[in-house]
């Protein structure tokens, strides 16, 4: 991310992933620590870099369980959240249209 300035970050997760892809060493980081890491590592270039959103790969849950895991990490962390492929993508574009 250094150096390409970015005005808006889309937090990207996948809830039933326990490690990150072919580095069973390495836990997934816990959302909060990349929301704020990864905001700490855009104001290296852009001080006014913010979220847009969460996107959730909700596709090995059902679409109940899927619905109520956005709506509780919307609520949690204040950012719209959607699964791009069950929902569409329209929620996140909408924040990205009003930076």
């Amino acid at each position: 991310m250094h150096g390409s300035q970015p005005d808006a970050l889309v937090l990207c997760h996948e809830p039933t992933r326990t490690h990150m892809r072919n580095l069973p060493h390495m836990p997934i980081p816990r959302m909060e620590d990349a929301l704020e890491q990864y905001v700490a590592f855009g104001k290296l270039t852009n001080p006014n870099v913010r979220f847009a959103g969460i996107s959730v790969n909700t596709s090995q849950v059902s679409a109940d369980e899927g619905n109520k895991l956005m709506a509780d990490i919307e609520q949690r962390y204040g950012l719209v959240t959607v699964d791009p492929i069950r929902q569409g993508p329209g929620r996140i574009v909408d924040e990205l249209l009003k930076i």
